[in-house]
């Protein structure tokens, strides 16, 4: 359950990111044509609407900020629920293992009584482990687990995810991202300088997007979306005369302008 509302709270601080984005958008345009008015005179009191707007502009921006900034809390306090949850279970196979050498060894020194000689139990089996032997595995294996939660949560990653029709699968899968994603902002900006005609080229076509970034921001390089709706046919066979498939790169699509990183 924990583990549940923890995912839940880090998309939460994700969706409300995006949703001051797309405000911050509409009070851009918003301020523009209050400026205009200001500048001619059309309206009196422009020039107040063009301050109230800027303010909340960059009310906005610092929503945005709170935002990501609670989401690595979230996700810190996600990691922190697990790796107690992982020590606590650690602590119950110790005990566990504690108390089964105890019966061994137990064991053991009524087999020395027993025989007059000193025996040393030990697992000739290959490929077969002793209960005590699995123990120390599973303890082992949550302590790498531990170490891995407690490494620096990683600001780079990729995800994928294919016939969509908007980007709204794609921020979806972001938000499921543990670790550090781009700002939402820049992801938005990235997908429509993707486009060769934005807002009107890829429609509600379905495409598949893959988004790659690193601490230095979107890779423009690998990161793309293909429609293979706007695919051209393919070259033309020698024998058949014909198209052979479709020249998938020709509908691939890669931003043309570098995203800006501020993770």
């Amino acid at each position: 359950m924990q583990s549940i509302e923890s995912k839940s709270e880090i998309a939460r601080w994700t969706s409300e990111e995006l949703r001051f984005v797309h405000r911050k958008e509409v009070l851009e345009a918003e301020v523009g044509a209050a400026m205009l008015d200001a500048d001619s005179g059309v309206e009196t009191t422009a020039d107040e609407r063009v301050a109230r707007l800027l303010s909340e502009q960059r009310g906005c921006e610092v929503a945005i900020q709170t935002a990501r900034q609670r989401r690595s809390e979230a996700l810190q306090a996600k990691r922190a629920a697990e790796v107690k949850a992982i020590q606590d279970r650690r602590a119950d196979l110790e005990k566990e293992q504690a108390a089964l050498l105890g019966k061994v060894e137990r064991h053991r020194k009524a087999l020395v009584e027993l025989l007059g000689i000193e025996i040393t139990l030990v697992s000739v089996i290959p490929g077969r482990h002793s209960t005590v032997q699995s123990l120390a595995v599973q303890i082992s294996g949550l302590d790498e687990r531990v170490r891995r939660l407690e490494e620096p949560v990683p600001n780079f990653g990729m995800v994928a995810v294919d016939n969509v029709r908007t980007i709204d699968a794609l921020i979806e899968a972001l938000a499921a991202v543990e670790g550090v994603i781009p700002p939402l902002e820049n992801v938005l900006a990235w997908a429509k300088a993707c486009e060769p005609v934005p807002g009107e080229a890829f429609r509600d076509l379905p495409r598949n997007y893959r988004l790659f970034w690193t601490a230095a921001g979107i890779d423009t390089q690998q990161s793309s979306i293909f429609v293979e709706s706007l695919c051209v046919p393919g070259p033309i066979g020698t024998y058949s005369n014909r198209p052979m498939g479709l020249n998938l790169q020709s509908g691939t699509f890669r931003a043309t302008k570098p995203q800006s990183a501020a993770f």
